[in-house]
């Protein structure tokens, strides 16, 4: 048993960290995005130097979720190729930009991550749809991009969340 911490932008005060855990604790898990897919926490920068300052192992998160229309027209092309305007393919590619957008925070901020983590929870913002079927589409883009490019990864959720968003889906990743 070991006692770690996830620490993100609600921990953040601009771009400052705050409420930051006090003593040594065995780990931190940072978030990289700011609450949604292509964002950036604000913060992170200022979260890892307090890790480093204190000798504290890191990891990353991202969390996931539905893209705006806006961001499904961008996702018209892309890892998984021209979707022509078919929903599900604009949406497995707008997960795999999310993936790829958290990695290269993740590599600009030189975070040496031995994994990633998905955050997958119900949004007030940007909330997901009522079809498993699209939610599970912007889930597999992400999945099979961070195994395109070898990165392990694992998902932070509950039970209820991931069947209340993704029905039967299921990955055999480690849970957290």
């Amino acid at each position: 048993y070991t006692h770690g911490f996830d620490l993100s932008w609600p921990q953040c005060h601009g771009h400052a960290a705050r409420y930051m855990p006090s003593g040594r604790p065995a780990y931190a898990i940072l978030g990289l995005t700011h609450g949604t897919g292509h964002t950036v926490n604000p913060c992170l920068g200022s979260q890892l130097r307090w890790a480093r300052a204190y000798h504290v192992r890191v990891g990353g998160y991202l969390v996931a979720s539905y893209p705006t229309h806006r961001q499904r027209l961008r996702a018209n092309h892309g890892f998984f190729g021209r979707c022509h305007g078919q929903l599900l393919c604009m949406l497995r590619n707008d997960g795999a930009r999310q993936a790829v957008d958290a990695l290269r925070i993740l590599h600009r901020h030189h975070m040496r991550s031995p994994m990633v983590w998905l955050d997958v929870e119900f949004r007030h913002t940007h909330a997901w749809t009522h079809s498993n079927r699209r939610n599970r589409a912007v889930i597999q883009g992400m999945v099979r991009t961070l195994r395109h490019l070898h990165k392990r990864f694992g998902v932070y959720t509950t039970g209820y969340m991931w069947r209340s968003l993704l029905g039967r889906y299921r990955l055999m990743v480690p849970q957290w």
